[in-house]
């Protein structure tokens, strides 16, 4: 999935759902209501197994932008506002639209949970069959040389890391009866696992791939390692390794993992969005103020007179669109204000008029 033509089935269903038709009908609530149900109304199946190539990316959050602005891709409006404010959430000065990039990272970090959570699942087994006992999630380098779904996750979560959001270190174990954990590949009893600290006894084991409960419950070691530790470093690491393991205790509840972002609602795709959107987008000083009692367009006007970000005839002068001979505030000619202006007072040259401005600036 990484050719983009893959994707115009996308596209072309994202383009047919924010058609131009609808953005000149619907007011500005109407069109932020329907951006957020048309995010979620995307193929699944597509954004939860492949990571999104950066062009088709930025040409569903153009479309996004311009059906927003109510324009289309042949119009050249005024953005009043970044559009990478706009998908901010409400507590960072936006209007929670939200990315699609963190949207895609979300869906696929969720199959990492997945993975973590449901061990005992089909699909996990011929995972840790292909890529290892924890899947690759873990190792600092991915040792499978075929191209498929799992390995392009991995790398996201990798690169995602670099670019400084670390998924993995939200993900934290809970342990119960030890049946997750190996005993000699895990660093569970220290910081450094149990066949680096103690490499002559793990050569005399012949269950390696033995978990912690197994070995815990064991009565007698001699029944595992294929002969007896003899004297000088093989009986001091054993010795070592005895009086290490010794104070462990199990339980009878299942390991876990918990969610730090989540601890009391548990994963979810949600605050993974928040946490990339709030990365990557950054942050207002000031939190959007909503009243739900009111309109949304109404909502998204005091948003943008908060920003300071509405058609007045500062801005305008700037952006040399507007008609300053027709231009009027009430029954006087706004001159040197940055007051809003109305619709009604707000009067822009049309395409001959301009023109016709340029052929009088040029002549003598």
């Amino acid at each position: 999935m990484a050719l983009c033509k893959n994707w115009e089935v996308v596209v072309n269903r994202f383009s047919s759902k924010l058609s131009l038709w609808k953005a000149r009908l619907l007011s500005v609530g109407g069109r932020l209501t329907l951006l957020k149900s048309v995010l979620g109304n995307l193929p699944t199946y597509f954004m939860s197994l492949y990571l999104m190539p950066v062009s088709i990316r930025s040409k569903l959050e153009s479309l996004r932008s311009g059906f927003f602005n109510g324009s289309d891709s042949g119009d050249r409006k005024i953005d009043w506002v970044s559009w990478k404010t706009c998908l901010a959430s409400k507590e960072t000065g936006g209007l929670g639209i939200g990315s699609i990039h963190a949207l895609n990272v979300g869906l696929l970090f969720k199959w990492i949970w997945r993975f973590l959570h449901n061990h005992l699942d089909l699909w996990v087994h011929v995972i840790k069959g292909i890529y290892g006992r924890t899947g690759g999630i873990f190792d600092t380098c991915i040792h499978s040389s075929s191209l498929s779904p799992w390995r392009e996750i991995l790398s996201m979560v990798k690169s995602i890391k670099l670019k400084g959001v670390d998924l993995l270190s939200l993900c934290r174990r809970k342990l119960g009866n030890w049946e997750t954990v190996s005993f000699w590949d895990d660093c569970w009893c220290g910081d450094q696992s149990l066949k680096s600290k103690f490499p002559r006894i793990y050569l005399l084991d012949n269950d390696k791939g033995c978990n912690v409960a197994n070995r815990l419950s064991l009565p007698d070691w001699g029944s595992v390692l294929r002969r007896n530790p003899r004297g000088g470093i093989e009986a001091s690491q054993f010795t070592d390794l005895r009086l290490l393991i010794e104070p462990v205790v199990l339980n009878p509840h299942r390991d876990t993992w918990t969610w730090s972002l989540g601890v009391h609602k548990g994963f979810s795709v949600a605050s993974i969005r928040s946490l990339i959107d709030l990365h990557f987008l950054g942050a207002n000083l000031n939190a959007t103020h909503w009243n739900r009692s009111i309109p949304i367009k109404v909502n998204v006007f005091m948003w943008r007179a908060m920003l300071n970000k509405l058609p007045t005839r500062v801005r305008g002068n700037v952006t040399k669109l507007i008609n300053e001979d027709t231009m009027v505030h009430g029954d006087q000619t706004a001159r040197d204000d940055d007051t809003p202006l109305s619709p009604k007072s707000l009067k822009f040259d049309t395409e001959e008029q301009v023109e016709e401005k340029k052929f009088r600036e040029r002549a003598p």
